[in-house]
């Protein structure tokens, strides 16, 4: 695998590109969400680094709730600040709740990276607020472009393109924010207009 791929944060397994610290943070010279919420968690290394990114930015007071149904301890994430959830983000008692944090007054940031990244953007799409910005890790473009540019040697998984985030950005009115930046680290990143 090339260099770059599922760095280590403070000890903890990002399944990242190296560089999202640097996008993200750039991202956050700017925009200053005052509530986080990320649908897959994973080890925890991308809540951690987005968690310190946000307080070296001013944001410390700004909540990141984190939710994952994978059974594996993450004492680490037991900190101020993190409010881990160990469940299904789809069940629906939970699902109301989540759509409910999201739509709060103020910019909210949405992070799509569980399982079902295409459903996590289309189920919360609809809740953002003109401001809030949407993102869904794993993403290319095009299938070709995956294959041409980025596999083996900037990321290699792909599990949502512009055809599943195309559609839902159209009928929300979700703009392209920063995504020449993110595009590097295999993000996409949209901004309710």
């Amino acid at each position: 695998m090339p260099d770059g791929m599922f760095f280590q944060y403070r000890g903890v397994s990002a399944h990242q590109n190296e560089h999202v610290g640097s996008v993200f943070r750039a991202m956050f010279r700017t925009f200053k969400p005052v509530r986080v919420l990320e649908i897959g968690t994973a080890a925890g290394g991308l809540t951690l680094l987005i968690r310190d990114l946000l307080d070296e930015a001013g944001c410390q007071t700004t909540p990141f709730w984190t939710v994952d149904p994978m059974a594996m301890p993450r004492p680490y994430l037991e900190v101020d600040g993190i409010n881990y959830i160990h469940a299904d983000a789809f069940e629906p008692e939970l699902l109301e709740r989540l759509q409910g944090y999201v739509a709060k007054p103020g910019p909210t940031l949405m992070i799509c990276d569980g399982g079902d990244k295409r459903r996590e953007f289309r189920t919360f799409a609809p809740h953002l607020k003109s401001g809030d910005i949407i993102m869904a890790h794993d993403y290319a473009p095009t299938e070709e472009y995956f294959r041409g540019v980025m596999f083996s040697q900037h990321w290699n998984w792909l599990e949502i393109t512009e055809m599943d985030v195309g559609p839902v950005s159209k009928a929300h009115n979700l703009i392209p924010h920063m995504q020449d930046e993110f595009q590097r680290v295999a993000w996409a990143c949209r901004r309710k207009a």
